[in-house]
């Protein structure tokens, strides 16, 4: 797993449509078209953009949170972990790219081949 540089950002927003756009307050924007996995606990959840308009109201409790680890890998694809103890991984998808994170400091897409 490689680090992305977006840890100890703190999530200044989020937009949802067909897509999950996930804003930082470190300018860096996190873009999810794939299926994403919360897990609270022992608690799962998967938000999917990709059947139309994701759960907001599971996003948003997104908001306000500091990402303490931003990882990705080729294998694995995007894993986060909030200072809240939540885990968020998104897939590889063969299909189409499944996460893209743009800022300052980084420009990483997590692309259908399963490299990055």
């Amino acid at each position: 797993m490689r680090p992305l540089p977006i840890a100890g950002s703190r999530i200044a927003g989020i937009r949802a449509d067909y897509t999950i756009h996930i804003y930082t307050d470190s300018d860096y924007e996190l873009v999810i078209e794939a299926p994403m996995s919360m897990c609270v606990g022992d608690d799962i959840t998967v938000v999917d953009p990709t059947q139309g308009e994701p759960d907001q109201q599971a996003l948003r409790q997104l908001i306000g949170r500091t990402i303490d680890v931003a990882m990705y890998s080729d294998r694995n694809g995007l894993l986060l972990r909030t200072d809240d103890r939540c885990v968020y991984s998104v897939p590889p998808i063969e299909d189409f790219e499944s996460w893209q994170c743009v800022g300052p400091d980084c420009y990483a897409i997590g692309v259908p081949s399963n490299t990055l």
